[in-house]
């Protein structure tokens, strides 16, 4: 009965340090329980877990460690206790048993590490009441934008809190910095992905802020979030939502060449046909050109076409690039072509024709490069060719050959040219050398650091180009994984680039990458012509005024002056 649930909690270990233990005093006491009874189980079974671990926390701190870092330790271990051992079943009995809301819930509410923990759980568990309810507290707190940012779709369990943070998650979107914005969009799609209908709504909304408020910036994160529902929701139903949203169903002749491509992800002779054939006529009778700007079948297009391993029948090729160059080069498709316009969809199928047999036979480079420079100042042609340079550095067979890895040094030179001349594609030159470095090559040790050195002084021209804070969150990833040594490179290389002053966000990029003990171990055996700017970097973190260091970074940078014995 109630009697042998009071015993039994007070049997557990530690059970005088329970939350509800005055509860269950009473409760105990108003069932007649004995006095001595209760005072013998509560002493008998006190093991003092809790005092334990603070006297373990004060002798680390005796024996040197910083009080922050024995903190964080100790949370973050209780942080991973609860993530492991968490039952959405007991969670729920806080409901079920009618106690009413938990006292601790409120604390961990406006706790940012207690907050994400909640996160964590609320993605794993998403039927889990307890933790519904505490996603709609934090939302009712005002954390709608941390919500946007770290829930991961946990929030989509109400439609309410939903629409809160889908605007806040906006908002973020149209005030992000350039550098800041691939983050910004990964977070909204993680957001919006989180079920089918909160893609959907999602859709809706941006196809409306588009459309009616002209917020044109927007689309590339529409087509962000249709792949995110094409690839988590099925293929069966979301043509038809596309065609919905977007009016193809308008234009019969080409819906299902564009519905195929868009879910098969590859090109088909007969499709491309019908494109060519739907484009090639007069302006009255074309469809808008915004179904063949599809980031999809833009992709699709330049990957068959530049894909060496692949084969296109001759008699049909002319059509594939008819319809690249029109989707490339073509603003507005409903309307005769201007001169101007006209001109620059037959350069840019000249200089395809030019490129593709060349990046298609994958052989004799040096005789080519000169017109594979030529040509890549046409943005679709550069994609092109970047496209080819990703499937062969990617490709663990490429480097089999002595032919295909002396021609390496040929396509890093195509990719600075690249990053000179379009702007607008150096962060897909970040994406290529970032596939590049997880491909396992098989190559011997040394023509391995010799391809990762250089693939290292691409990232820092793309640096020296403005694309600073990307670049550097990637070499915080690649820091992980590769040689010390590299990221010493890496580092030393940058600090002969740059000067103050800088911005925080840079300093707080390098940070990231030198907090590893093994980064800040291999900094220490830097070469001396170099360790003056390691020193001088160091000495101005440390003495300017102006940069708002928090306790954990001011720690760290004086473990750096220490580790160069600065005074």
């Amino acid at each position: 009965g109630t009697m042998e649930k009071c015993v039994t909690f007070f049997e557990g270990k530690d059970s005088v340090m329970e939350a509800d233990v005055i509860q269950k005093i009473r409760e105990f006491v108003s069932l007649k329980g004995s006095p001595q009874v209760l005072v013998q189980l509560l002493g008998n079974n006190y093991k003092g877990f809790a005092e334990m671990s603070n006297l373990i926390c004060n002798w680390l701190e005796v024996i040197g460690e910083d009080s922050t870092t024995v903190d964080e330790v100790v949370n973050q271990h209780f942080k991973q206790y609860v993530v492991t051992n968490f039952d959405p079943k007991k969670a729920d009995t806080i409901f079920s048993e009618g106690v009413g809301e938990p006292e601790w819930l409120e604390f961990m509410i406006h706790s940012p590490e207690w907050r994400g923990v909640i996160y964590e759980l609320a993605r794993t568990h998403k039927s889990c009441l307890m933790l519904n309810f505490a996603i709609q507290k934090i939302s009712n707190a005002g954390f709608e934008g941390e919500l946007a940012e770290r829930s991961g779709g946990s929030s989509a369990v109400f439609f309410s809190v939903f629409t809160r943070v889908l605007r806040h998650a906006l908002k973020i979107l149209a005030t992000s910095q350039p550098e800041d914005l691939d983050r910004a969009v990964d977070s909204f799609v993680q957001l919006a992905g989180s079920s089918a209908w909160t893609c959907v709504y999602t859709l809706l909304v941006i196809q409306y802020l588009k459309n009616e408020m002209g917020w044109v910036g927007l689309n590339r994160v529409w087509w962000a979030v249709y792949v995110r529902i094409l690839e988590t929701q099925g293929q069966n139903s979301v043509p038809q939502l596309y065609a919905f949203l977007t009016g193809l169903n308008m234009y019969p002749s080409i819906t299902s060449s564009i519905q195929s491509l868009t879910v098969a992800r590859s090109t088909n002779p007969a499709d491309i046909m019908k494109l060519h054939q739907a484009y090639g006529g007069g302006a009255s009778d074309r469809p808008p050109v915004e179904f063949i700007q599809n980031p999809i079948i833009l992709e699709v297009l330049t990957r068959d076409l530049f894909d060496p391993s692949k084969t296109i029948n001759p008699t049909h090729i002319g059509k594939y690039f008819y319809v690249l160059a029109f989707a490339a080069t073509v603003p507005n498709s409903q309307e005769a072509l201007s001169p101007e316009t006209e001109k620059e969809l037959r350069d840019t199928i000249t200089a395809l024709e030019v490129v593709q047999p060349i990046c298609q036979k994958n052989s004799e480079l040096q005789a080519s490069i000169e017109s594979l420079k030529r040509n890549l100042a046409f943005p679709v042609v550069s994609m092109g060719i970047m496209q080819w340079i990703r499937l062969n550095l990617t490709d663990p067979q490429y480097y089999t050959t002595n032919y295909n890895t002396l021609s390496i040094p040929i396509h890093l030179e195509l990719l600075r040219e690249i990053s000179a001349v379009h702007s607008l594609q150096r962060p897909h030159i970040l994406d290529l050398i970032d596939a590049t470095f997880e491909t396992k090559t098989g190559q011997d040790a040394m023509s391995a650091l010799e391809l990762k050195r250089n693939l290292l002084d691409l990232s820092l021209l793309l640096l020296q180009q403005g694309h600073v804070i990307p670049v550097l969150h990637a070499v915080e990833r690649w820091s992980i994984l590769n040689d010390q040594s590299l990221i010493r490179y890496f580092l030393t290389q940058l600090l002969s680039v740059v000067e103050p002053p800088f911005s925080f966000s840079f300093l707080t990029a390098i940070l990231r990458i030198v907090e590893r003990p093994s980064t800040m171990e291999s900094l220490r055996s830097v070469a001396a012509d170099k360790k003056e700017l390691v020193v001088s970097f160091i000495n101005h973190c440390t003495t300017s005024k102006s940069y708002p260091w928090d306790k954990q970074q001011k720690g760290l940078l004086q473990n750096l002056r220490a580790s160069f014995a600065l005074h």
